[in-house]
């Protein structure tokens, strides 16, 4: 269980833990574009990432303040991560839920905080960014 302890500072003491039936991890979504980050203290293992990318940037939220042009929406947007082992990036549906992807066999867990990276569809920082892999 130590290799599930979080490092990343907002993490600590907001482990991964059960809630009832359900396992309760804390993530990141990273925006490599910006440098930026966000911090899900607590993503339920049977919800979606559009439940959670729906409340950061749906119609209803404000822009980041570090999106000066309003690309990031939840239309537009495609999370990956990381394949350790083939250097390479995996596209995840947003409608998969968390459990879905922590049980991928290419799926490893660094450092006790699942991350995810966000990128716009059809941008030209993600045509580069792939391209790296």
């Amino acid at each position: 269980m130590e290799s599930l302890d979080p490092c990343h500072p907002a993490a600590v003491n907001k482990g991964v833990h059960l809630q009832g039936e359900t396992l309760v991890w804390p993530i990141l979504f990273m925006y490599p574009e910006y440098g930026k980050t966000d911090f899900i203290a607590e993503f339920h293992e049977n919800t979606t990432f559009q439940d959670h990318l729906q409340v950061i940037f749906g119609p209803e939220s404000e822009p980041a303040p570090w999106d000066a042009e309003k690309k990031y929406t939840v239309d537009k947007l495609r999370v990956y991560f990381e394949d350790r082992k083939m250097n390479t990036l995996l596209h995840v549906p947003l409608i998969k839920r968390l459990n879905e992807i922590l049980t991928n066999q290419r799926y490893c867990i660094i450092a006790g905080t699942p991350g995810f990276i966000v990128l716009v569809e059809g941008s030209k920082f993600q045509e580069e960014f792939i391209k790296k892999y």
